[in-house]
């Protein structure tokens, strides 16, 4: 990655999209939050698990609810993108086919690059076999994307 690339970059989303709970994926996101806060590095945090809303209940004043339930939950998710330098989104376990075509459908990758943040997407390594095929999916997705984007 080039150095005028990484100055492009204005923002950052941090999230998980594997289908499985108990695998770390808040409690990451939980750790980061209170990195973040520790270190005065502004960022909000959106708790998107309609279920459990763990972000929220850790960090109430700091976590934005916006509960994705099918793929129309994407876009005010997607509107907020660059309202700070970081954003952390919690989605909820066993939705991931739902947010990548959600992802497709609203062109998130060309909003991502026309709003200069960059995705981060965490993929924890688990033996249950929804959370091996949900980080296929997730990765092939975003192999796919980088690829168009890049010709």
């Amino acid at each position: 990655m080039s150095d005028s690339t990484l100055k492009e970059v204005q923002s950052r989303i941090l999230t998980s999209l594997q289908s499985t709970g108990r695998i770390g994926r808040s409690t990451l996101k939980q750790g980061l939050m209170s990195w973040f806060s520790y270190a005065g590095i502004e960022f909000n945090a959106i708790d998107a698990d309609p279920e459990h809303h763990t972000l929220s209940s850790w960090y109430p004043d700091l976590t934005d609810k916006k509960p994705y339930r099918d793929e129309q939950d994407l876009l005010p998710i997607l509107n907020s993108i660059g309202e700070a330098p970081v954003q952390l989104i919690d989605f909820p376990s066993q939705e991931t086919q739902s947010i990548l075509e959600a992802f497709e459908h609203f062109n998130a990758f060309k909003l991502f690059e026309s709003k200069n943040t960059r995705p981060t997407v965490f993929i924890f390594a688990s033996d249950e076999r929804a959370a091996m095929l949900a980080a296929h999916q997730t990765i092939t997705v975003f192999r796919v994307s980088c690829r168009l984007r890049h010709r």
